[in-house]
């Protein structure tokens, strides 16, 4: 049997797995990694969301992944406002949960999900990609805004040092 995960411990491997470079083993296959350049973690803003974790890749698409550790805490999410009327931050969404938590068949529509055996983060169910609304880009600008306006701040932010002088170029 696993021993417990805790929250803290789902979201240091949520931020490792979205800086993963790891491709997927076939193409079209479930990803190894989110491939972002920039990630950030419990970021409080003025957004209508505090993610768990959010990346961006170099195309600009985000990932968010919402972490859980109970299934109490899986069920409550589906109550947040911008969970019921099918809104909220990420272009792909995923909850990160402790193996056998939750099942393939109880995942949302619309979300992927990521599975953790405490050190080893798995695919399970691929993230299908979205568009977001115009309001729902406004909240990730914000995030964005933030972490600009927190950048010595090094633990709201993650750049890839191989990403910074694509970044810094004019």
């Amino acid at each position: 049997m696993l021993e417990k995960i805790s929250h803290e411990d789902l979201r240091k491997l949520a931020i490792s797995w979205l800086k993963s470079r790891t491709w997927p083993s076939s193409v079209g296959g479930n990803p190894r990694g989110g491939l972002c350049s920039i990630i950030a973690s419990e970021v409080v803003t003025s957004a209508n969301d505090i993610p768990d974790a959010i990346g961006w890749n170099s195309r600009g698409r985000s990932i968010l992944i919402e972490c859980k550790t109970t299934k109490r805490d899986f069920y409550q999410d589906g109550n947040k406002p911008q969970r019921q009327n099918g809104s909220g931050l990420g272009n792909q969404r995923y909850f990160l949960v402790p193996i056998g938590l939750i099942s393939k068949d109880e995942i949302p529509e619309g979300w992927g999900l990521l599975e953790c055996d405490g050190k080893r983060v798995e695919c399970t169910v691929k993230a299908p990609a979205r568009e977001l609304s115009a309001s729902d880009q406004s909240n990730e600008k914000l995030i964005l805004m933030s972490l600009i306006r927190r950048i010595n701040k090094r633990e709201f932010l993650i750049i890839q040092p191989e990403e910074m002088e694509e970044i810094l170029e004019p």
